[in-house]
C-alpha cells in the first residue's frame, strides 16, 4: 500500500512513511506469538500506522472488517491524520458517474499529477436515476460536499457529506421549500485544527415554474446554530438569479458573488453581504463587454457565465457569441471598497468544436494549482491549462490537461451546476456528535436507515469536532 504523498513532508526525520501496512509490521519488528498480525499489534500504535496510508488504500481496509470501518469516524485517528495531511489532494475537474449501483466521482489531482477517485457515496444518498441525473446540485469546499438530492418531482433534500470520512449530515428543510438555484458551502478553519471548523450553507433563488414568489428568497444554514435563517430577498426581479450554480466567496469582503440579472435588468455580478445578510441592492457590476473586432455596434450574447476563483483571485469565465464568431473569454474581477470594482481582460480563445444543444453548459472553467486556470470540456473530458500571468494571455501558449482513464459499464452524469470548484479531501472535517438528535449517517453502514425528505434536525448550537 503506498504512503500518503503530503504524509512525507510532515513526519520528522528518521521516520519515513511506511509502503504497507504489513510493512509497517516488519519495520516495527513486533514480537507476539502470531508474527505480523494486526491484532498482535498495542492499540496505541493503529493510527500512527493507518495515518501513513493513502486514503485509497484505507477505503480498501475499510471492505475488509467493520473495525476499518469505523477508523474513519474516530476522533483520534482524524485528529493525527489533519496534523499529517490536512488535504489528501487538490481534485480539479470532477467527473461523476455510476458504477456497480453506486454513485463515485473521479477528479485530476494536480499534487500528484494524477486522475484519482474518491470513495464511492452510498447510502443514504440516493443513486442519480438516468432521466433525473441532471436535477443534481453539488456544491464543495474543504472536504465537505452539500447536495440537494431531492428529485424535481419532490421537496428538496439537502444533504452535507465527507467521502472520505463516510458520513452523511441531512440538513433540516428549508424554510421556504423549493429546490434552490443556487447553492453555496464554506467551510471556517479554526487556528487549532480543521477538525474544530463550522460550515456554512446558502440557498439562493428557485427556477420551478409558478415559483415566482420564492425565485428571490435566500436562506442560510450555519453549523454552530443548527437551523436555517431566512435573509435579504435577491433584488431585482423574480428569477434574477435563473443560472444553477455555486458562486465564489470573497473572505476579504465577506460576499458571496453570483451571476444573474442586476436591478437594471442586463445580465452581471450580484453580491450579498453575508455578515449583514442582505443583498448590495443598487450594485451595478456588468459583465466586461469588449466590442468583437473593433465593432462597437456589436451585440454580445453571453451562452455561459460562470464565476471562479483561484489562488483567492475571483475571475468570470464567458461563452460570448458575436458576428458570427463564439469564443471563450476569461475575465479577472476585483474589487474594491465601497463597492467599487475593477475588470481586466485575461484571456480570448476560439471556442473549439461545433455547439451541442445541451441543458448544461458543455465548457467549465476549474482551477488548478499553482494560479491556473483550466477550460474543461466536460464532453470530450479533454481540457486546456492556462498560468493567470500579467497582462493579457497569449491563447496558443497551453498545457493540455491529461485525459481521465478509460471507464467501461459506468453511466457518466452532469450536476445541474458548473463544478468551477477545486475539492480538497479531508479526514479532518469532522460531524459533530449531536446529543439530542441523531448522529450523522454513516455511508455503508447497514444499520442506518435512509433518511426521508421530511426529515428534520433538531435546532441547537452545533460545532464541528
Amino acid at each position: 500500500m503506498p504512503a500518503s504523498n503530503c504524509s512525507k513532508s510532515k513526519m520528522s526525520a528518521g521516520k519515513e512513511p511506511g509502503q504497507s501496512v504489513e510493512g509497517e509490521l516488519e519495520r516495527l519488528k513486533v514480537c507476539s506469538p502470531t508474527p505480523g498480525s494486526w491484532d498482535a499489534l498495542p492499540a496505541e500504535l493503529h493510527n500512527p500506522i493507518l495515518v501513513k496510508l493513502v486514503f485509497e488504500e484505507l477505503f480498501r481496509l475499510s471492505l475488509v472488517s467493520k473495525y476499518f470501518l469505523s477508523v474513519p469516524q474516530q476522533d483520534s485517528f482524524r485528529r493525527l491524520r489533519a496534523e499529517v495531511c490536512p488535504a489528501e489532494g487538490h481534485f480539479s475537474p470532477l467527473v461523476f458517474f455510476v458504477e456497480k449501483g453506486q454513485w463515485n466521482i473521479l477528479g485530476f489531482d494536480s499534487l500528484s499529477g494524477k486522475w484519482r477517485r474518491l470513495p464511492p457515496l452510498r447510502s443514504p444518498i440516493p443513486i442519480p436515476e438516468p432521466e433525473l441525473f441532471k436535477d443534481f446540485l453539488v456544491a464543495g469546499h474543504v472536504g465537505l460536499f452539500c447536495m440537494n438530492v431531492g428529485k424535481a418531482s419532490e421537496s428538496e433534500k439537502l444533504l452535507v457529506t465527507n467521502p472520505l470520512a463516510g458520513e452523511v449530515y441531512p440538513l433540516p428543510d428549508l424554510i421556504h421549500p423549493r429546490h434552490p438555484v443556487a447553492l453555496s458551502l464554506h467551510v471556517t478553519k479554526t487556528k487549532k485544527t480543521i477538525c474544530d471548523s463550522t460550515f456554512r450553507v446558502i440557498a439562493v433563488g428557485s427556477a420551478a415554474v409558478g415559483s415566482e414568489h420564492r425565485s428571490r428568497k435566500t436562506e442560510v444554514y450555519c453549523s454552530s446554530k443548527g437551523n436555517w435563517e431566512v435573509l435579504e430577498d435577491v433584488p431585482g426581479t423574480y428569477f434574477s438569479v435563473n443560472d444553477y450554480q455555486t458562486g465564489v466567496y470573497c473572505e476579504n469582503q465577506n460576499v458571496l458573488l453570483l451571476t444573474g440579472f442586476m436591478v437594471n435588468g442586463s445580465k452581471g455580478i450580484l453580491a450579498l453581504d453575508v455578515a449583514k445578510g442582505k443583498w448590495r441592492q443598487n450594485w451595478i457590476c456588468p459583465y466586461l463587454h469588449v466590442p468583437p473586432d473593433g465593432n462597437p455596434d456589436a451585440t454580445i450574447h453571453f451562452a455561459i457565465a460562470q464565476l471562479v476563483k483561484c489562488d483567492d483571485v475571483i475571475y468570470l469565465f464567458t461563452e460570448q457569441e458575436a458576428i458570427g464568431k463564439v469564443t471563450h473569454c476569461i475575465d479577472r474581477l476585483d474589487l474594491e471598497k465601497e463597492g467599487g470594482f475593477t475588470w481586466t481582460r485575461k484571456l480570448v480563445r476560439q471556442r473549439q468544436g461545433n455547439r451541442a444543444l445541451l441543458v448544461y453548459p458543455e465548457f467549465t472553467c476549474v482551477p488548478i494549482k499553482e494560479n491556473k486556470l483550466c477550460i474543461y470540456n466536460t464532453i470530450e473530458r479533454t481540457g486546456v491549462v492556462y498560468e493567470m500571468v500579467e497582462g493579457l494571455i497569449d491563447p496558443s501558449n497551453y498545457e493540455s490537461l491529461p485525459k481521465p482513464p478509460p471507464m467501461h459499464d459506468v453511466v457518466r452524469f452532469q450536476s445541474l451546476n458548473p463544478v468551477g470548484y477545486a475539492f480538497e479531501p479531508s479526514f479532518g472535517v469532522s460531524f459533530p456528535e449531536l446529543k439530542k438528535s441523531p448522529k450523522p449517517k454513516i455511508l455503508g453502514d447497514s444499520n442506518q436507515a435512509s433518511p426521508s425528505g421530511s426529515s428534520k434536525v433538531a435546532s441547537h448550537d452545533i460545532h464541528l469536532s
